[in-house]
């Protein structure tokens, strides 16, 4: 009888463990993917692409996205993943926002090749060799080494004029100063030349198949040219559903409507305009 009644009160508390238990079990998960660092979920995510689980891998390379945790490999996973589901439009579009990262990768640009033979998408023009060099380094770095280079001509010549008297002291600091004047100037030009968000800003790519410039804002109207996957805009007006566009052709760049859900801008304050600077 004591027995029994023993049991009857602890049956209870044993019921209400075995809940919690199953609470904890059930939410173990959540904890374990909150803990794991970006370079774990990076590798799960790599995982799944390698298993050919691209829909799986997209949903956590867009989760990464979502904690902010970019990086050039994830921007080039996430268009590896958008190739192989056929998205080439999205592909392009992140194998583009990869390219800004420094330093510059073969692959990326073979990569963009690839598809622009594939799709017969057009890009404004562009300096092959200013853009290969002024992405060696972040914006930002290259405004630190002009910085430098600016105190180090300042300091020398400083020293120079009001301290020092020794010539070979003075030939050694005019070297350093010339020698900061020259590589000053190249960090500017890198500066001035690598993009900056206020100079991309305006850029969308045609991430949607099947798309038309229109002569004004209605499907109705006169086509101006068919837009392939991964063509590069620039937005000039925006009317909610309709964009007015600039856009290259073989021969010069041309004008129509287009509309805004067929565009993805190429970057956006989501993705960090720090990383362009």
């Amino acid at each position: 009888m004591n027995e029994s009644h023993l049991f009857m009160k602890t049956f209870p508390s044993r019921l209400v463990l075995r809940h919690l238990c199953a609470l904890l079990l059930a939410l173990s998960p959540s904890v374990t993917r909150a803990e794991e660092t970006p370079d774990q979920r990076f590798s799960n995510m790599r995982a799944a692409f390698d298993k050919a689980d691209f829909a799986k891998a997209q949903q956590l390379g867009e989760a990464l996205l979502k904690d902010k945790m970019l990086s050039p490999e994830l921007f080039q996973l996430m268009g590896h993943t958008r190739y192989r589901l056929g998205d080439l439009g999205q592909a392009t579009l992140w194998y583009k926002r990869a390219s800004f990262f420094p330093p510059p990768v073969p692959e990326v640009r073979q990569n963009l090749a690839h598809l622009h033979d594939r799709t017969g998408n057009v890009s404004f023009p562009s300096n092959g060799f200013r853009d290969q060099f002024s992405a060696r380094l972040a914006r930002s770095e290259w405004q630190r080494i002009a910085i430098i280079c600016g105190w180090v001509i300042v300091l020398s010549l400083t020293l120079i004029l009001l301290y020092i008297r020794s010539p070979a002291l003075r030939t050694l600091l005019m070297t350093a100063s010339t020698l900061a004047l020259l590589i000053g100037g190249i960090a500017v030009m890198g500066w001035a030349w690598h993009p900056s968000f206020q100079s991309i800003q305006r850029l969308s790519l045609v991430t949607s198949p099947n798309t038309k410039a229109f002569t004004a804002a209605s499907a109705t109207s006169g086509a101006v040219v068919d837009l392939y996957v991964g063509s590069e805009v620039k937005m000039l007006e925006d009317r909610g559903h309709w964009c007015y566009v600039e856009f290259p052709t073989d021969t010069e760049n041309r004008r129509g409507w287009v509309e805004s859900s067929v565009l993805t801008p190429l970057w956006t304050d989501d993705l960090g305009a720090s990383i362009l600077e």
